[in-house]
């Protein structure tokens, strides 16, 4: 198999993976955006060809209202990482968190991202049935989530990188170290719910700045409610998120950022 096909496959797997269509006309081996890993905050992308500081040959889709990449494609992003001992040692030991960890601090600057190594958290890794390898991230600050944020670094079955996609925001800046808001008010803010759990979040939201907030849900064993964000400043509720399954809270992502 050509590396041109063997690339196509890969990436069409990975897209199918985040609910992409694959599609290919003549020499395009392009996977084809039919929305993105979290229905990326419903706007229209910007796509480019490449920028200065990424592989000449990438293609690059940038969220035109945050700036951060939604897309970023090419038969071997990492390439430029060959001459690293720690990479190439990472991919001869099969460590696709190592790879992808790599691949993200090298890339910071063009990723928006001041510390990729602190700012992502490991979330899952996943191989699918033609071998590409889905490493994925959850964004945090300071160590608290940003629910609903995070990348996905995609790997072929030779651990290069030829994909990296998500919904996430630059850097926050400004947000609150600390609360000043209580728990137990943040509570009240909610509907007065004392079994309720409060935990502190950065709440990041289209055309908001970040900002600290309280994540209030109720407790598992409720069959209806809502988990509620609460500014941890004003006590502003920012999101009301309906408890849809009995026993279970829904995803805070909402299915998308």
């Amino acid at each position: 198999m050509r590396r041109g096909e063997a690339w196509h496959r890969s990436a069409c797997a990975a897209a199918l993976a985040l609910g992409l269509a694959c599609a290919t006309g003549g020499s395009d081996h392009s996977a084809v955006a039919a929305g993105d890993a979290r229905g990326a905050r419903g706007s229209r992308s910007q796509k480019v060809r490449t920028e200065p500081g990424l592989p000449a040959d990438a293609t690059l889709t940038r969220d035109p209202e945050t700036g951060t990449v939604r897309f970023l494609r090419g038969p071997d992003l990492s390439r430029e990482l060959d001459a690293d001992p720690a990479f190439r040692a990472a991919r001869a030991a099969g460590d696709a968190e190592g790879v992808a960890r790599a691949f993200l601090q090298r890339y910071a600057e063009p990723l928006r991202l001041d510390d990729p190594r602190a700012e992502l958290a490991l979330q899952r890794i996943d191989v699918d049935r033609i071998g590409s390898t889905h490493v994925r991230f959850e964004q945090r600050h300071r160590g608290l989530p940003i629910p609903g944020a995070g990348l996905i670094v995609h790997l072929d079955r030779e651990r290069r990188v030829n994909l990296v996609s998500g919904s996430y925001v630059a850097t926050p800046r400004d947000v609150a170290a600390e609360p000043a808001l209580s728990a137990d008010a943040a509570r009240a803010a909610a509907g007065d719910c004392a079994a309720c759990a409060a935990d502190l979040v950065v709440f990041a939201e289209r055309g908001r700045d970040a900002r600290l907030a309280w994540r209030v849900a109720p407790p598992a064993e409720r069959i209806a409610g809502e988990v509620l964000t609460v500014d941890a400043k004003s006590g502003e509720v920012l999101r009301r998120e309906p408890v849809s399954i009995p026993g279970r809270r829904s995803n805070p992502e909402g299915g998308g950022r």
